[in-house]
């Protein structure tokens, strides 16, 4: 699989902390697995705080020198890697979700992916994105008009539409 075969794949959903970012990503991904989806996630997290518990196993084995430790047992794997921070972002996500129908990101906001920003209007402040960021829709208690649809975080379906307009129906058509 190349690296260019995620386009379209992957959409992130972005804003300021606590706005409810991974409140909307539970509910799309339930959503979405309710129609039938494929999906993955992937986080973006700024600490560098340990993920595996310090004393078990795989953790011991990464103190010990290996740079990917993977967990696996007959109901789920996990991967801890410090090389795969080392990796483009499309790499990682080719090297996970390949295969996938879409992968929801939290955060990444720099990247080149669609985005769906979570917005609070309390404060008055503007949305961090903006069309030429690659924004295509705000998720917002009140609309702001920058140019994409606004979508209310009380009612999903109309957005799930929207994202399986968008992404995914034109795969299932093939």
């Amino acid at each position: 699989m190349s690296s260019g075969s995620l386009r379209g794949k992957v959409l992130l959903v972005v804003g300021r902390k606590k706005v409810g970012k991974t409140s909307l990503i539970e509910k799309l991904l339930s959503a979405l697995k309710e129609r039938g989806y494929k999906l993955g996630s992937i986080k973006y997290t700024t600490g560098d705080h340990e993920f595996d518990t310090p004393g078990k196993d795989s953790y011991r084995h990464a103190k010990a020198g290996a740079e990917t430790t993977m967990i696996l047992s007959p109901h789920k794997a996990a991967i801890f890697s410090s090389s795969l921070r080392d990796r483009q972002f499309e790499e990682v996500l080719d090297f996970l979700f390949r295969g996938y129908d879409l992968v929801l990101g939290e955060g990444f906001r720099s990247s080149p992916y669609p985005k769906i920003e979570v917005h609070n209007t309390e404060g008055n402040s503007a949305p961090l994105c903006s069309p030429e960021d690659n924004l295509i829709a705000l998720v917002s208690k009140r609309k702001v008009d920058i140019g994409v649809p606004c979508f209310s975080p009380e009612t999903i379906d109309p957005l799930v539409e929207f994202i399986e307009e968008r992404f995914l129906k034109k795969d299932r058509k093939q």
